[in-house]
């Protein structure tokens, strides 16, 4: 299974609520991203079209490559994000996965960068280099965003519970069942 712990609330909200705050949350931020980057693909059309030198029109060019990327990104959170709140309404957590995937794989790249950061703001004594405040703020970030994915499967949990009586029964089951011992098999016939 997987290697987290499933929560009953997150900051004080149940989960169903928390998750819609989250799914609102993240959709106005993604919609907010999106629009900033199709922005800045203006930006970089415009260089492109005044660039009178080659490396400035190259430089434009991999800039373009990297937002039309960046653009799609925000897109799929987008819809993501969508998909999130209407499976918390219709209560299909199917419609939670692809918000799981898809920020369950950003934050693993987050983390990755920020334990990063940390490790080269720690090792480095040179002026200008981040200081003990930037590191605290970016583990809190990392460790506030590992919450809201844990709430986010928590709840996945809960309403693949409620929706599945098989698999509630059978976690019923497995939960009130005696550990696995020599006992089980003792009247069993050889």
């Amino acid at each position: 299974m997987f290697c987290c712990f499933t929560v009953k609330s997150f900051l004080n909200m149940s989960l169903p609520t928390a998750g819609m705050v989250i799914g609102y949350v993240s959709t106005v931020i993604n919609l907010f991203q999106t629009v900033i980057i199709i922005k800045a693909d203006e930006i970089i059309e415009f260089i492109r079209n005044h660039a009178d030198s080659f490396p400035a029109s190259m430089i434009a060019e991999g800039y373009s490559v990297g937002i039309s990327v960046l653009v799609m990104i925000s897109f799929l959170q987008l819809v993501a994000s969508v998909l999130l709140i209407i499976g918390i309404n219709k209560e299909n957590h199917l419609l939670l996965l692809p918000w799981m995937i898809n920020n369950g794989i950003t934050l693993i790249f987050e983390i990755f960068f920020g334990l990063a950061f940390v490790v080269m703001a720690l090792g480095s004594d040179a002026p200008g280099s981040p200081g003990p405040l930037a590191v605290i703020i970016v583990l809190s970030i990392l460790v506030l965003l590992c919450m809201v994915w844990n709430a986010i499967y928590s709840l996945f949990q809960s309403i693949r519970r409620a929706n599945d009586p098989e698999l509630s029964d059978t976690v019923r089951l497995v939960d009130n069942s005696p550990s696995c011992r020599y006992e089980l098999f003792k009247n069993t016939p050889y």
